[in-house]
């Protein structure tokens, strides 16, 4: 989980994302009572920045579509970076207890006088 500080700059982002999905037909949500009534009571406000959710009126309730761009803008966000490589516990034991000193005949690793110089 990670903290997204709701900006204007952030819940613009967020909601540029969310405009793109629903336009481009790339979201799918569950069927929800509550979640279309608030969708349905959200308005997308166009300002020199982008795309911002705001409220029809301001009694109405529009949390869940603010999270719900939130949530899309993590996941595209995710989709688009690279997993981190995930390394086997018994490859790192045993990388550990590999010991990487050179040759003695290695004639780079060593001065004439047979001194290691690394």
């Amino acid at each position: 989980m990670l903290e997204f500080p709701q900006t204007v700059g952030g819940l613009t982002e967020a909601s540029n994302n969310l405009y793109e999905l629903i336009k481009g037909r790339n979201l799918v949500v569950y069927p929800d009572e509550d979640m279309r009534l608030a969708i349905s009571r959200a308005v997308a406000v166009e300002s020199p920045r982008g795309w911002k959710i705001s409220k029809a009126v301001q009694t109405h309730k529009i949390d869940v579509v603010i999270a719900l761009g939130l949530a899309a803008l993590g996941a595209v966000g995710s989709a688009s970076r690279k997993p981190p490589m995930i390394v086997h516990q018994d490859v790192l034991r045993r990388s550990a207890q590999i010991v990487t000193r050179p040759r003695f005949d290695d004639i780079f690793a060593f001065d004439r006088s047979r001194r290691a110089i690394w």
